[in-house]
């Protein structure tokens, strides 16, 4: 047992949850930036802590899975079990869950920032029809 780590999926989902409450955070900042006509700074400004985040949601991800592995495989061979393929791709599976949502956020970030940047240069470009 190091620092309860084995038990990572609550861990790392709720580390998971907050960085996209941080992304829908970012998100509105940079909505209510560009309305207000803020300026090019402000704005991008949150769109790059929103790739910052959604890049950390990656790598959280991926870092869950890891650990999840880790622990599960340490388990396996301390008790010396005899695991059927079905048992140990069920629990590959659901170690892919961390991963899934890590990439789901970070998909969802370049998204945010590919339309809120788009939207951004629309507003601010001299020559849009507003």
């Amino acid at each position: 047992m190091m620092l309860g780590l084995e038990q990572n999926g609550p861990v790392f989902l709720g580390l998971l949850t907050l960085v996209f409450l941080g992304l829908i955070v970012q998100s509105v900042q940079a909505v209510l930036a560009i309305r207000a006509n803020q300026g090019v700074e402000k704005v991008h400004y949150y769109l790059s802590r929103l790739r910052q985040l959604g890049v950390l949601a990656a790598v959280l991800g991926v870092l869950g899975q890891s650990v999840g592995l880790y622990y599960a495989f340490r388990v396996i061979e301390q008790a010396q079990l005899d695991v059927s393929p079905a048992l140990l791709w069920q629990g590959v599976g659901t170690s892919f869950v961390t991963t899934l949502y890590g990439l789901g956020q970070l998909a969802l970030a370049i998204l945010a920032h590919l339309l809120l940047g788009h939207w951004h240069k629309q507003r601010c470009s001299p020559t849009s029809p507003s």
